[in-house]
């Protein structure tokens, strides 16, 4: 009996094996930036990049109400699109004043990606500042040209699917295939891909080998189109990050839209 006993006693001192559970499986889910834009992915990736976003955004606020009367009043007129407004107003009264740069930045971006500044309009400068980095592309095929507003296709295509896309320095868009085709290798104000339904600009991305157009330059494209006099009403603006994911997604109907469009 003393020998069971021990025995019984050494088993309540061993392990007890613990049933096996699954691993937790992380869902995935959509979720909106303060831009109205779409992110999709595991919740905690796309949580982390849905914060950054929006707390970027928000010191971008902070900077202007801090950073001129302007900004500040803009803010109380008009919250935070005014605020924008406001700190461009700011800012170009410095550089009127004195030539001066102001003290940061962050007072015209609307978010910060990877360490790259996004910065608010104006946009659709004539100073095309988007330079080709590789070798100028010698074949490729130009089938459409756009003159304020106005698209002409070649031949029989219909001004329908996707299609390269440049707007040049002198506000002309280029539709075909083979960006620095397509400018010769010039500098550009916009480059990307384009897809037009039934005639009407549907979605525009910064999807250029050739161009490369970072994010920050990918915010200017709807203030160019429309400047050179095409209607981005209905266009989708998708913008990928260095990695080749879509980090920013800005939609028709996205509240902040039109910070995008002066």
């Amino acid at each position: 009996m003393a020998e069971g006993a021990a025995r019984g006693a050494q088993d309540n001192l061993e392990p007890q094996a613990k049933p096996l559970t699954k691993p937790r499986q992380e869902p995935d889910i959509l979720k909106a930036d303060v831009f109205g834009g779409g992110h999709g992915g595991p919740e905690s990736q796309v949580n982390a990049v849905v914060k950054g976003i929006n707390t970027e955004y928000g010191n971008a606020v902070g900077e202007n109400i801090a950073g001129g009367f302007f900004g500040a009043l803009g803010y109380v007129l008009g919250g935070d699109e005014g605020s924008f407004k406001g700190a461009g107003v700011d800012q170009a009264a410095v550089v009127a004043l004195g030539g001066l740069k102001s003290s940061s930045n962050v007072r015209q971006k609307m978010a910060q990606t990877n360490g790259e500044p996004i910065t608010a309009p104006p946009t659709g400068s004539a100073n095309a500042t988007t330079t080709n980095k590789l070798d100028v592309q010698t074949t490729g095929k130009l089938q459409g040209v756009g003159i304020n507003g106005n698209i002409k296709m070649g031949g029989s295509t219909r001004l329908h699917g996707e299609f390269d896309f440049v707007i040049n320095s002198k506000s002309t868009l280029l539709l075909g295939s083979g960006h620095s085709y397509l400018s010769g290798g010039e500098n550009v104000q916009a480059a990307g891909r384009i897809r037009f339904r039934n005639s009407q600009i549907v979605r525009i991305n910064n999807a250029s080998g050739h161009y490369m157009p970072s994010m920050a330059e990918g915010l200017g494209f709807l203030g160019t189109f429309k400047k050179s006099g095409f209607n981005v009403d209905r266009a989708h603006l998708q913008l990928y990050n260095p990695e080749g994911r879509i980090e920013l997604h800005i939609t028709p109907n996205s509240a902040k839209r039109n910070l995008f469009l002066h």
